[in-house]
């Protein structure tokens, strides 16, 4: 399933796929079961996960929340960052966050928020989903920085 047609509907908890539409909502399924299901739009706001994004402390920047997942998840697989439970207590969860993505505003971004990302992400991981070809290719530049930076060696001059 790709993940632009994925949906968070207020009201209900979880996350969707979008599978079909009418004028007054949308057919949604979610993602652990094969049930569909209508949902009116006069009783339920949609929030596409595409459309998401997280505030940083840099005035002009706003990271995706499909980049925010991908790294919640892969550092989660890699062993680097453990996920945190939603239930934690809200100084840890904000600890992984900083972990996570270390310049978000923390007066935009509240602790709620990083619960509703962690269950995002648990439920994300065990689903095969299909990431956009942006954020893939911004993750992996983003690698490659890490490792030319890492390797960058500093030589001093000796020669006075």
């Amino acid at each position: 399933m790709e993940f632009s047609k994925l949906t968070a509907v207020s009201g209900l908890s979880g996350l969707y796929e979008i599978v079909g539409q009418r004028p007054n909502g949308v057919f949604v399924r979610a993602l652990d079961s094969t049930k569909t299901q209508f949902v009116s739009n006069r009783l339920h706001n949609f929030s596409p996960l595409d459309k998401i994004s997280i505030y940083t402390t840099i005035t002009t920047n706003m990271v995706p929340l499909e980049e925010i997942l991908r790294a919640m998840i892969a550092q989660d697989a890699k062993g680097e960052v453990t996920m945190p439970s939603h239930n934690a207590s809200p100084a840890l969860l904000r600890e992984y966050f900083y972990q996570i993505l270390p310049n978000h505003d923390e007066d935009r971004v509240y602790a709620g928020d990083i619960k509703k990302m962690i269950k995002w992400a648990s439920i994300l991981k065990s689903h095969e989903i299909e990431w956009s070809e942006d954020a893939l290719a911004q993750t992996n530049n983003e690698n490659a920085e890490e490792k030319t930076t890492d390797s960058v060696e500093v030589k001093e001059d000796t020669t006075a």
